[in-house]
């Protein structure tokens, strides 16, 4: 009788027999990832619990998801927790045709959306660059606009309430203000170029100079353009 229970036992837990997956439990997700997570998962996720490899569940999120960190779990008898950690949003790129990219510090895409919903109001937007389309590559150009925003918020954060937009124009740097002024930076290192635009600006300041735009040459030339010389110009 011992002998029949126990050949019994080793059959039933040889022979696997199917538990459909019934509930899905989600966390971590905000509105940047949650539409694109739940609607992938309803797509791909097989009907058996069995059937679920929280590893290669896993890799295949990270890969298709713009997520920092994904954990996944079985839960028996029936159910599996897919726990996300988002990238966490720093700028935002925005096209002509008014389609929005959302990227961390690093260029990358913390969001698949593409809706103005999601603009972020207290940082410049970057434009003239391309959008990104992979979640694991960032553009060159949206690299060097950030790495700007990076240095402005390392050793000027009180200027970025000031900034409306960053373009990249070959390899310099033009800056937008809130009021429509135009920052033309030079080429090379951009630290001191904010060190001497500090200056011609207090000097501007202090002279009552009616400035419209602003192009820096290098480290020691600064050149302050006012209304009356923008429209001989053109510029």
């Amino acid at each position: 009788m011992r002998l029949a229970i126990a050949i019994a036992l080793l059959f039933s837990f040889g022979c696997e027999a199917p538990i459909r997956l019934t509930r899905v439990v989600c966390s971590g997700a905000t509105e940047l990832t949650e539409g694109h997570l739940y609607a992938w998962l309803k797509a791909n996720l097989p009907t058996e619990l069995n059937d679920v490899d929280p590893a290669a569940l896993r890799q295949t999120l990270l890969q298709v998801l713009p997520f920092r960190d994904v954990r996944v779990e079985r839960r028996w008898p029936e159910s599996l927790t897919v726990e996300v950690v988002e990238r966490k949003p720093y700028a935002m790129m925005l096209a002509d045709d008014g389609t929005v990219a959302i990227v961390d510090r690093q260029g990358f895409l913390v969001s698949l959306r593409r809706d103005q919903e999601l603009m972020l109001w207290d940082r410049p937007a970057i434009r003239g660059c391309e959008l990104p389309e992979r979640i694991d590559l960032a553009t060159t150009c949206a690299t060097a606009a950030l790495g700007f925003i990076n240095l402005i918020d390392h050793v000027r954060p009180s200027w970025l309430a000031s900034l409306s937009e960053i373009r990249i124009v070959g390899e310099q740097v033009q800056v937008y203000l809130d009021d429509g002024m135009r920052i033309r930076f030079g080429r090379g290192p951009i630290e001191p170029q904010l060190e001497a635009l500090a200056r011609a600006w207090g000097l501007a300041q202090k002279n009552a100079l009616p400035v419209r735009g602003i192009r820096i040459v290098d480290a020691e030339r600064v050149v302050l353009q006012t209304y009356s010389e923008l429209a001989k110009t053109g510029a």
